[in-house]
């Protein structure tokens, strides 16, 4: 029999583009070329069955591919042989990681060491596609539309690997000097009757490490005056169903926050820096909403619909041009003032009394008729307070008199009279306080939820945690930025 003396000389691998490349751009097979020599060193010249694998290790225990060809041709000792020939080769094989090629002569035992595979042109070709010498192209060269598929996909990039570079399933890249670029762009067809969802980019992120997974990463940058936008959103205003430029849904089971959005700004120079801006228009009877924030009542942590900090010197944690309305309890721990324009055109504030319970207050008039007189309460703001309960009445003379009292409080009224049996008919000015119906019985109460303290230290240590983030993202940019020079 041969003696297995095996000297590498060429080995073509042609990868396959079966998703959208048309396939005679690419040729499917693996030319594949080498040397046999018999057991005296001699060049063999005979017609032999040789059998190939292909295997993932360099050991050569994990087998993917084989075939057998029974009559391969050598003269001279040279063979040559089209892998795949036999047994078509599965696009899947060739999956960017390295792959082992194992030979066997007749009934001999395989040769050892098994050779590494190397890409030649073609696989180079379709594995980055050289742009650098043409203004115009696609994935073939008859237009935007040249990738079409009547059968779910269209285009599908997957990237694997197990090292510490990023792995890119799709990279759009785009420059122009005058007009418009766009890296990638989307759009979902509208021209058929459809009753199914329709998304112009769906996107998400799985991830199995500590490291943050992000359905969407996307940064932008301006080097001139022109804004900068990490991200535009508009609805149209096509159909009539809701409309949101940006709906933001986030679920969590853990002890760690849930944040359906977060918004931050910085600008280290005079400009304002908006964290999140929405703005709404709605030409017809429906509401416009500029943002729409909803915490759902479940789990045990505290619930934010809004969490908004900001530096007390010179900013606002929120600003409202408008009336704002609150349907429950408004807890403020710093002072509640009124911004008053006085005469030089400043703004000064007026600050609201407290108290430690809950107390509504009116004010009015009333006169004496022979040192007496009944005061009926307004009836509007009788509803808003319980007056069967006890309820404080100060009263001030409007002139000189003995002095004034009240007598027979009731729920409608008052009775005032003059002391000392005084029987004059001056006026008088009053003021009545009386507990807000329904918080009879709260003083002092507790504030639920977290202290400010502890927002604060959720707060700094996710602040801490978005700028570790932020400094990852900015290396890998500007390692991206490097590579696309």
């Amino acid at each position: 029999m041969v003696r297995k003396s095996f000297v590498f000389l060429v080995v073509g691998m042609v990868m396959f583009f079966f998703a959208s490349v048309s396939s005679a751009d690419v040729p499917d097979s693996i030319n594949y070329q080498g040397k046999l020599t018999t057991s005296s060193g001699g060049c063999l010249n005979d017609t032999v069955q040789m059998t190939f694998t292909i295997y993932a290790d360099e050991s050569g225990t994990l087998w993917e591919w084989s075939e057998t060809q029974p009559q391969v041709e050598v003269k001279d000792g040279i063979f040559n042989v089209l892998l795949g020939s036999v047994s078509p080769l599965p696009a899947s094989i060739f999956d960017g990681s390295a792959k082992y090629l194992g030979v066997q002569v007749e009934s001999d035992a395989e040769m050892s060491p098994l050779k590494p595979m190397v890409s030649v042109a073609y696989a180079y070709r379709a594995g980055a596609v050289d742009c650098s010498d043409c203004d115009d192209r696609f994935v073939n060269v008859e237009g935007p539309d040249s990738v079409e598929s009547s059968d779910h996909t269209a285009f599908l990039g997957k990237a694997f690997g197990s090292y510490a570079a990023a792995n890119i399933g799709i990279e759009g890249r785009a420059k122009n000097s005058d007009g418009a670029s766009y890296g990638g762009y989307f759009m979902t067809d509208s021209s058929a009757t459809q009753t199914g969802t329709n998304s112009g980019i769906l996107v998400s992120g799985y991830g199995v490490s500590p490291d943050a997974t992000f359905g969407a990463l996307v940064s932008a940058r301006n080097y001139s005056s022109g804004g900068v936008y990490a991200g535009s959103f508009a609805a149209n205003d096509d159909g009539t169903g809701i409309h949101y430029g940006v709906r933001a849904q986030s679920y969590g089971s853990s002890s760690a926050s849930t944040h359906g959005s977060y918004g931050f700004a910085s600008n280290t120079s005079t400009g304002i820096a908006y964290g999140i801006q929405g703005e709404a228009v709605n030409s017809s009877s429906g509401q416009a909403v500029g943002g729409h924030f909803y915490v759902h009542d479940s789990g045990t942590g505290s619930k934010y619909g809004v969490l908004s900090t900001a530096p007390v010197s010179n900013g606002y944690a929120g600003y409202f041009s408008g009336r704002v309305l609150i349907t429950d309890t408004l807890i403020v721990l710093g002072g509640k003032s009124a911004a008053v324009k006085v005469d030089n055109g400043e703004y000064r504030l007026l600050y609201s009394q407290e108290s430690p319970e809950n107390w509504f207050e009116d004010f009015g008039e009333g006169q004496l008729v022979d040192g007496r007189t009944v005061v009926g309460l307004d009836p509007l703001f009788s509803q808003t307070v319980n007056t069967n309960i006890t309820y404080h009445v100060f009263l001030t003379p409007g002139a000189d008199c003995n002095g004034l009292y009240v007598v027979n409080k009731t729920p409608n009224s008052f009775e005032v009279r003059e002391l000392k049996g005084g029987s004059s008919n001056l006026t008088f000015s009053y003021r009545i306080v009386a507990k807000r119906k329904g918080y009879e019985n709260i003083r002092l109460a507790k504030m639920g939820g977290p202290t400010p303290e502890e927002v604060a230290a959720e707060q700094e240590r996710f602040q801490s945690e978005l700028e570790q983030e932020r400094a990852k993202m900015k290396q890998e940019n500007m390692e991206r930025e490097a590579e696309l020079r």
